[in-house]
């Protein structure tokens, strides 16, 4: 944990230009040194400061550097390396069959078990959402095991957050809110603001879905789960809201940013939930441009249908 509540602590305090710098000058110093393992840690931190921040297309550059380098070093680690950047930031824009694909390739190249620990977690949170849920959700708590024995935080972070999506997906609601609702609950305690942000949005998304979704889920869903669907139907909105308030005040989110936008769209649609056609135009405007701008199809295609029903 206090690696997580490092990189929090490091993204607040930090913009990331000052960020990228340092990046830079370590990049210069390893390429001096012809430190591969110095290299391969400086495109990482870059990669992965933009990406958390939100901006997800610069981390994208700073992955394929990495790719790049690691071919012209024949370098495997930084293929494996540089394929797990890229799977997890495709799992943050929503494109979860490049994610698959990357996760492959991650697995494939590894030579470490870090990175083939990552790939797994990666492959089965992406496979969550075009696969068997079930049967992914198994895998992917199996490899979230393996990588919180071995004691890396933040592969049982991401990991995390994908399951308890998972367990909703499959029906298992109840278990998948809670774990959620558990997370943002001691992360906030904890004041680690990135790992919450990384819990409370996806949480938002789910009670919206569940109030607006047209629907309807099997009857032993509803009767498993019937006393989280009512409680979501009582007091969901009020729930939204605050997470959502609480994620857009989160320090290290850019403002040209996905993540920015995600947000931007879901408090959009809860004001299209409450009837205010204003406002949801407004949010929803607001967030298309940097959705587009970071290759979030998924999430401009969620716009643009939001806003042809305002019209």
């Amino acid at each position: 944990m206090n690696g997580i509540l490092h990189a929090s602590t490091f993204l607040a305090c930090y913009p990331h230009e000052a960020t990228e710098r340092l990046g830079a000058e370590c990049l210069a110093l390893s390429s001096r040194l012809g430190d591969n393992a110095a290299l391969n840690y400086a495109h990482w931190n870059i990669a992965l400061d933009y990406s958390f921040r939100g901006l997800t297309r610069e981390g994208r550059e700073w992955a394929l550097k990495l790719l790049d380098a690691g071919r012209q070093r024949d370098d495997r680690r930084a293929l494996g390396i540089a394929h797990t950047i890229l799977a997890m930031i495709d799992l943050m824009v929503g494109d979860y069959h490049q994610a698959a694909f990357h996760s492959d390739e991650c697995m494939r190249t590894a030579v470490t078990p870090f990175e083939r620990k990552m790939g797994a977690i990666t492959k089965a949170s992406a496979e969550i959402f075009v696969g068997d849920v079930q049967e992914r959700v198994v895998d992917l708590l199996e490899a979230i095991r393996a990588a919180s024995d071995a004691g890396w935080e933040l592969m049982v972070v991401f990991g995390a957050t994908f399951a308890g999506v998972g367990h909703v997906l499959s029906g298992r609601i109840s278990v998948g809110t809670q774990l959620l609702e558990s997370a943002v609950k001691t992360y906030d305690a904890r004041g680690a603001d990135l790992p919450a942000t990384f819990n409370k949005i996806p949480l938002a998304e789910i009670y919206l879905e569940m109030l607006t979704s047209r629907a309807r889920p099997p009857l032993s869903v509803i009767l498993r789960n019937l006393g989280t669907i009512l409680r979501i139907k009582l007091f969901g909105m009020r729930r939204i809201k605050v997470l959502l308030e609480q994620a857009a005040r989160a320090p290290h989110l850019d403002e040209r940013g996905v993540t920015r936008a995600r947000i931007n769209m879901n408090i959009g649609l809860l004001h299209k939930l409450k009837k205010e056609p204003n406002l949801a135009r407004q949010y929803l405007q607001k967030a298309r441009a940097p959705a587009e701008h970071h290759g979030a199809a998924l999430l401009v295609a969620k716009i643009d249908a939001a806003l042809a029903e305002l019209h």
